[in-house]
């Protein structure tokens, strides 16, 4: 069997106890080196995991609550009498706007 190309940095020979050829063997801390950094790699890796399933959740969460808002955060007509708008003014319903498109396209998804 090969030696594992990430091992070949961690491999001696060594001459037998008895005179008689070579042996084959691993230099321990450069073993313990390279298990080191692959541990710490798996690690890492699993984190990544983590963070992406938890951006894909409040990916999902976002569109969830983005569907409870209401049309007149994204359809903003002027010039209508202040009762008409959800914050009263037209100023800060175009401000409404402006935030709830923001989220939107962050998000990547659509208003329907």
């Amino acid at each position: 069997m090969a030696t594992p190309e990430i091992l070949l940095p961690a491999s001696r020979q060594y001459c037998h106890n008895n005179g008689r050829g070579l042996m084959a063997g691993y230099d321990k801390k450069e073993t313990d080196k390279i298990v080191s950094s692959l541990l710490q790699k798996i690690k890492k890796n699993k984190e990544e995991l983590r963070h992406g399933e938890k951006v894909k959740r409040m990916n999902k969460d976002i569109k969830f609550l983005l569907s409870f808002v209401p049309r007149w955060a994204l359809v903003v007509p002027e010039g209508l009498d202040p009762t008409f708008y959800g914050t009263l003014t037209y100023e800060g319903d175009l401000e409404v706007q402006g935030r709830v498109l923001d989220i939107i396209n962050k998000a990547g998804c659509s208003y329907s």
